[in-house]
């Protein structure tokens, strides 16, 4: 009656895996938190930035976003 076999097993399993995602998500919300922190707050900067994603994702359409 004491004897469950695998039970264990899975049950540490378990555990390890939600122990891994746990710490995953951490060290998503932590990466993620500093690359806000860290993120231009200069208008010309972001602007300059903007200009560039927009070039280099759509390069036939500069004339009409440089307005």
């Amino acid at each position: 009656m004491s004897d469950l076999g695998g039970w264990h097993i899975g049950v540490y399993l378990m555990l390890a895996i939600d122990v891994a995602a746990i710490v995953s998500l951490g060290v998503a919300i932590a990466y993620g938190t500093r690359m806000w922190r860290d993120a231009p707050r200069d208008l010309a900067t972001v602007r300059e930035s903007d200009r560039a994603t927009r070039r280099l994702y759509h390069p036939g359409h500069d004339k009409r976003w440089l307005r």
